[in-house]
């Protein structure tokens, strides 16, 4: 094989697995220079060519050179990420003395993870949307000053997994959902604070939700009564969310009575210890638990400047109950 013909069958697998002509023309340039190179140096055009190896082979080494050196760059990000949500946290709190929403910049972590980690999709969108929801709705509550009726932000997270089937009545059901939360937030905030009436904007969203099965229950990592435990958790949810919203209506206390909401994975977890005799560390119950007192003692002490040491209960107490230790 001559040179010319190298070049032209490496050109074409590498159009097969790149994109960008610039990186497939400095390529070709390179491996143009080492055949003159070789040629210079006396060595036959036909036996080097071939002790390069196929043009099919090359590209997969070219690729997998280049996806390692991408991971490589990722786990790099995604490492630094807790110094960068540590040094936004104090940076809010000292200078702004914004200690409180200043923490949201600690979803900055797992945030990175979901980014940095394969290509971009919807899927991922929707995974990010958990904290972009959560991150919108602490920050507009406080600057705005009220936790309802950003509430409803909340739902874009199913709004956004109903585009993720392939029916176009799951598009519809995505589109109702999202306009129907920009509907009753603008409404709530400009027309009327008394919107209750609204809430009906998302009934058809929870009833197709559940009978899709796009809002649901997974429980992982449960070996046995799968079925009794989403039973269970569906109901508890259920009772909780009709008493948050009872009593948000009733005292205005939007915040913090959401982390009733904690105790969701909290009761599912000890109902599945007591009634099936699951396995669960008690490491599996420390972010909930370092939650709920970081924002109690956040929020009526004033003192989030320091309540999120709480947060190191979390490793502390995965060191202290790891499986093994004497």
């Amino acid at each position: 094989m001559n040179k010319e013909t190298f070049l032209s069958n490496l050109e074409i697998q590498l159009q097969e697995k790149l994109t960008d002509p610039n990186e497939i023309q400095d390529i070709l340039n390179d491996y143009a220079m080492m055949i003159d190179e070789a040629i210079e140096n006396g060595e036959d055009e036909s036996d080097f060519i071939a002790s390069l190896g196929s043009p099919q082979a090359m590209v997969d080494a070219i690729m997998e050179e280049t996806d390692e050196s991408k991971t490589h760059v990722t786990h790099k990000l995604v490492a630094i990420s807790p110094f960068i949500a540590l040094i936004g946290f104090f940076a809010s709190g000292f200078i702004f003395d914004a200690w409180h929403p200043g923490w949201v910049w600690f979803l900055f972590i797992p945030m990175s993870g979901i980014v940095f980690s394969g290509p971009q999709s919807l899927e991922k969108l929707v995974g990010l949307s958990v904290f972009l929801v959560l991150i919108g709705f602490f920050l507009g509550s406080f600057w705005l000053g009220t936790y309802d009726p950003l509430w409803a932000l909340f739902l874009i997270i199913p709004g956004l997994g109903f585009f993720l089937r392939a029916h176009p009545i799951y598009k519809v059901a995505g589109i109702y959902t999202l306009s129907a939360v920009v509907i009753y937030i603008a409404y709530g905030l400009i027309m009327d604070p008394a919107h209750y009436y609204g809430l009906l904007l998302f009934f058809p969203v929870v009833l197709f939700g559940l009978m899709s099965g796009v809002i649901t229950m997974n429980i992982d990592g449960l070996s046995r009564g799968e079925k009794h435990i989403k039973i269970f958790g569906t109901i508890l949810s259920a009772f909780l969310i009709i008493n948050y919203v009872l009593i948000g209506y009733q005292y205005a206390l939007w915040h913090p009575t959401w982390l009733i909401f904690l105790l969701i994975p909290i009761s599912i977890m000890l109902y599945a210890q007591i009634a099936f005799k699951e396995s669960i560390e008690f490491v599996a119950y420390t972010p909930f638990i370092a939650l709920t007192i970081f924002f109690l003692w956040g929020h009526f002490a004033n003192a989030y400047s320091y309540s999120w040491l709480i947060f190191l209960i979390i490793p502390i107490s995965g060191i202290l109950f790891e499986k093994g230790d004497a």
